[in-house]
Formats: C-alpha cells, sequence, structure tokens
C-alpha cells in the first residue's frame, strides 16, 4: 500500500488578499492560490451604514478572512489535485496589527446583529486603535508594508531617514523617506506589477512585461548601451526596433545575491553573461553596496552642514563592473557601461486636498 503523501498548508493573509499554499515535506511547493478582499481596505465609509471613517484609518471585514481563505484553500487544492487527507500542519500568518472586538463567545461584533458595532465603538474611542492601524497610502510605512508584502524587502533606518532595499529586483531602492513611517514616499512603485510579480514567458508574451519588467524604484542599477552595434539589448541580427529590443534578465527580473548586511547598509553580487548586437560575448561581474546616510556624513559629502531642523533623507550606491570572462573587453568590439534609472513620485502640493 502505497503511503499518503505528507502536505502542510500555509495561509497568508495579506493587507488586500490571502494566499494558501500546500508543499510537501521537502519544501517543494505542489499549488498556491490568491484571493483578493471582497470588501478590500475599508478607508472611507463603513459598509454598512455608510458612516465616515475618520483621517488615517484603514479597515478590514472580518468575513473577508474567512471567506478569501476558503475560496483560496479549495483554488489551490484543486490546482494541486491536494488530499486534504494528506494535511498534517496548518501555518497561518497576518500582515496586521489588528485588534478584533468580539462577543463572549468569540462572535466578530461586525457579525452581530448590530453590524459594525465594534468600528463605532473604536470610533468613538480612537485612540484605542492609534498605532494599529494601516499606514495611510502614499506614505512610506504603506509602501514599506506593501513592498515586504510581495518581496523580499529590507528597510535601513536611521531615525526618521529610512529606504527599502529589495535584493529580488537586484537591490534596488525602491522608495526613502525623510519624515518616518508616517511622511512621504519618494520613490515611484508600479504597484500592480509588484503585484503581478514575474510572469512565465508564455504569460508575458505580447506584454510590456516581455521587454522589461516596470517594477518602479527610484534609484536601479543598469547598464549601456541600449542602442547602436554594440547594444546589449538586441540581439545579433536583430532590427533596432521596439519588438525587438529586450532588457537583459540579470538586470531585469532575476535577484541578485546578498553579501553584506549592516544596520545602514547592504552588498549584493550578481555574476553573468552578456552578448551585445555584434556577437561580442561578455562574462560579467557586479558589486553593489547601498548605505544609508546620517547628517554627518551626508554634510561631509556636500561640504556644508545640515540644520537639525531640517528633515531630510540621503543614501549612496557603490557599482563596479569586471570583466570575468578570460578575453579582454576592447573598444573595436565594444563594451558595457553601468548606467542609473530613478523614478520618483509625484507629491501632492499645498493646495491639493
Amino acid at each position: 500500500m502505497t503511503p499518503k503523501k505528507r502536505i502542510a498548508l500555509g495561509i497568508d493573509f495579506g493587507t488586500e488578499s490571502v494566499r494558501a499554499l500546500f508543499v510537501d515535506t521537502k519544501g517543494n511547493e505542489l499549488a498556491s492560490s490568491v484571493v483578493k478582499y471582497k470588501h478590500g481596505q475599508i478607508t472611507e465609509n463603513l459598509p454598512s451604514n455608510g458612516k465616515k471613517l475618520p483621517a488615517n484609518y484603514a479597515l478590514q471585514h472580518p468575513s473577508d478572512w474567512i471567506d478569501a481563505s476558503v475560496r483560496a484553500v479549495k483554488s489551490a487544492a484543486k490546482k494541486g489535485e491536494v488530499d486534504v487527507g494528506s494535511i498534517i500542519g496548518i501555518g497561518v500568518d497576518f500582515t496586521s496589527c489588528t485588534m478584533l472586538p468580539v462577543k463572549r463567545d468569540g462572535t466578530p461584533l461586525e457579525e452581530a446583529p448590530l453590524v459594525y458595532a465594534g468600528a463605532d465603538i473604536f470610533l468613538e474611542a480612537g485612540d484605542l486603535l492609534a498605532g494599529c492601524n494601516s499606514p495611510k497610502k502614499r506614505t512610506f510605512g504603506y509602501d514599506a508594508g506593501f513592498l515586504k508584502e510581495h518581496t523580499d524587502a529590507v528597510v535601513l533606518k536611521k531615525g526618521n531617514s529610512a529606504i527599502v532595499v529589495v535584493p529580488e529586483y537586484q537591490g534596488r531602492v525602491m522608495t526613502a523617506t525623510a519624515q518616518g513611517d508616517d511622511g512621504a514616499s519618494s520613490g515611484w512603485i508600479n504597484y500592480d506589477v509588484v503585484k503581478q510579480g514575474v510572469l512565465a514567458p508564455e504569460k508575458a508574451k505580447d506584454k510590456l512585461e516581455e521587454h522589461m519588467y516596470a517594477f518602479g524604484g527610484e534609484e536601479r542599477f543598469w547598464m549601456g548601451p541600449e542602442g547602436g552595434q554594440y547594444s546589449i539589448f538586441f540581439a545579433p541580427g536583430k532590427k533596432f526596433e521596439f519588438a525587438d529590443w529586450f532588457t537583459p534578465d540579470p538586470i531585469d527580473n532575476e535577484p541578485w545575491d546578498i553579501s553584506t548586511v549592516r544596520e545602514d547598509s547592504m552588498g549584493f553580487i550578481k555574476e553573468f553573461a552578456l552578448q551585445n548586437h555584434s556577437g561580442t560575448e561578455f562574462k560579467v561581474g557586479v558589486q553593489r553596496t547601498v548605505k544609508l546616510l546620517d547628517r554627518q556624513q551626508t554634510g561631509t559629502l556636500l561640504g556644508a552642514t545640515i540644520p537639525d531642523s531640517v528633515d531630510f533623507v540621503a543614501y549612496q550606491s557603490v557599482n563596479t563592473v569586471s570583466n570575468k570572462g578570460d578575453n579582454t573587453w576592447k573598444k573595436e568590439s565594444g563594451t558595457t557601461i553601468i548606467r542609473f534609472l530613478v523614478f520618483f513620485a509625484r507629491f501632492l502640493s499645498l493646495t491639493e486636498a
């Protein structure tokens, strides 16, 4: 008799959706499914009575957790043809700091006849939830939480100065702030593409993702040339047209290895092969370090004193490209160059609501 396969189920409750994942005892993924919450984040009005929420409130509906998790588990089980009788363990985690008012029998107040009585209680005693409300969108806290939910993001912080670095995005600095979690988030983030993640080649076909992944980020490592006979974006024999323009995966959608981690910095390394339009092949090694700077370090670099009254954030990246191959890089056959792409978010002006 063949023994049953031993399976573990993981359920991850995020800000806007729940993910169910089945793995075997060796850690191999069998199937997964993501289901969005019906009510999403409740930030404006209570669904039951239309009552307006105070500023900076972000609530969730308890029934969404139950309904979405049931659907996600069923969907993943169906995809992986999982025998639920083989489940030997269940792990659950939340991306939240959630207080949920309940009756004595454990029933959420939002499920009781007085729907949203719990939320109304909190509205009258707003300070009770002050530390547990989800950060407001467009703040650094919101973006850091979003990136941690969908990537391997790491926050480097000194006082109110902070940056978010993502190793799986080539050690990219996605965003920064000078005013802590409640301050403005300065980097442009393409939320939809980050949520979507890297697609299988057949699903990326005829989409922008076939050519590049526009995850965003306010400082990212990039290489060139992009055009001309020495371009590393056009394969030999291809026309210089967008249809044949492809970003090399190592600088687009492949993760980089972490070489060092310190309180204020992270180091990354990556080795890969490239070929330019002329057919020259390169074996490339990249070393990248991102460091968050304090007030004194920044002032020294600028040759100026930064007053304590000024909110600021500063960081630097040191990037080195080296030849890991046996052939010398020559002008006659082309070489590579380091570039950087920078995308900042559009900030609200003082006159905007």
